[in-house]
C-alpha cells in the first residue's frame, strides 16, 4: 500500500483533514511497528497493522494512557497497542537476520 493510499484510508476512517496530524500518527505507528518487528523497512504485510495502530492512537488522542473512559453514562474502551501489535510477531526478525538483511541491501545499493 502506498503512502498516499494509507493517508487516504486514515482520512476516510477518522475524518481527520489536517495532513500534518495524519502524517504524524502514521509515522508514529510505522516506527512502533518497525521497532516491534526489529526491521529497518516496512513490508507490505505490516501496512495494515500500521494503519490500525495509527487509527488506535488517533482515537485515544486526548485520552492517552487510558484504557477506558466513562462519564455521564457514556462508556468508551480503547483497543490497546499490544493487542494490535500481537498479530505481527510472526514478522519479527532476530538481530542476526536483521544484520543480514541490512548487509544484503547495502551490497545491492553499491
Amino acid at each position: 500500500m502506498s503512502d498516499e493510499d494509507m493517508i487516504a484510508l486514515f482520512t476516510k476512517r477518522t475524518g481527520e483533514t489536517d495532513s500534518d496530524v495524519v502524517s504524524s500518527f502514521l509515522l508514529e505507528a510505522k516506527q512502533k511497528v518497525l521497532d516491534k518487528t526489529n526491521r529497518a523497512k516496512m513490508i507490505d504485510e505490516l501496512t495494515y497493522a500500521q494503519l490500525s495502530l495509527a487509527i488506535c492512537l488517533w482515537n485515544k488522542k486526548g485520552n492517552e494512557g487510558m484504557s477506558s473512559y466513562s462519564e455521564g453514562g457514556e462508556n468508551e474502551s480503547y483497543q490497546s497497542e499490544s493487542e494490535i501489535l500481537a498479530g505481527i510477531s510472526i514478522f519479527r526478525l532476530s538481530p542476526i537476520a536483521r544484520r543480514m538483511k541490512v548487509s544484503a541491501s547495502e551490497e545491492e545499493e553499491s
